[in-house]
């Protein structure tokens, strides 16, 4: 008797293991877990502090020598402030807003009727240079510039709001991206706060952030 019996129509062919666990692992669309990780926690909050803080700062108008790394830095050294003492900045922003009411008004019985907040902003921000004749040039805040027009020493600056709103543009792109990434962590806290879900110290700490910092943009814009 034969140790070796041959199949009848040949050798058996098998399927290769690694290329049906290849087609088992092609899937199509794979929806996210239910649960939310930590890492996703810190990301959302932190990306949404850091976009909103950065883009709320507004700092005087730096000065022609000033380079890039200067202006960087300082606004770091702003940036990192503004982090630790979020209070602090809005206390800044209130004591700005009164001083540019101050000049509105002050201006108003100049008979500077064009003369608005934005004005006021835009001279204690540095935005405006006196130009004297045995100096050189240098800027000059709200208040100074109603005393010179008070005494007649210069005129009424001739430049419009929307010629100071345009000196701006450059962030207008990522300001709507602020209040993009705010609103959208703003909808998620009410969302889970709807639907009874536990909200972290952190979001909540965020949250509160973005309120200060949205209505520091108010009292600069108002």
């Amino acid at each position: 008797m034969p140790r070796f019996v041959r199949a009848q129509y040949g050798p058996v062919i098998q399927p290769r293991e690694d290329v049906s666990r290849n087609q088992e692992d092609l899937r199509g669309w794979v929806q996210a877990p239910d649960k939310r990780g930590t890492i996703d926690i810190i990301w959302s909050s932190a990306s949404t502090v850091f976009v909103c803080v950065w883009v709320m700062l507004h700092l005087n108008v730096p000065a022609k020598k000033d380079s890039q790394i200067v202006q960087f830095l300082r606004r770091l050294k702003w940036f990192i402030l503004a982090l630790l003492a979020p209070e602090l900045i809005m206390l800044f922003a209130g004591g700005q807003w009164a001083s540019a009411q101050r000049s509105t008004q002050a201006m108003a019985n100049l008979g500077a009727e064009d003369w608005s907040l934005v004005h006021a902003f835009y001279a204690d921000s540095g935005g405006f240079m006196l130009q004297a004749p045995d100096s050189v040039e240098f800027p000059v805040t709200a208040q100074q510039i109603h005393y010179l027009v008070e005494k007649k020493y210069i005129p009424i600056p001739n430049i419009t709001r929307n010629e100071i709103w345009d000196k701006s543009k450059a962030d207008l792109f990522a300001k709507f991206v602020a209040v993009l990434q705010s609103g959208w962590f703003v909808i998620q806290i009410v969302a889970r706060a709807i639907q009874g879900l536990p909200i972290s110290l952190l979001e909540l700490s965020n949250h509160n952030i973005n309120v200060l910092y949205r209505g520091n943009d108010v009292l600069l814009v108002s």
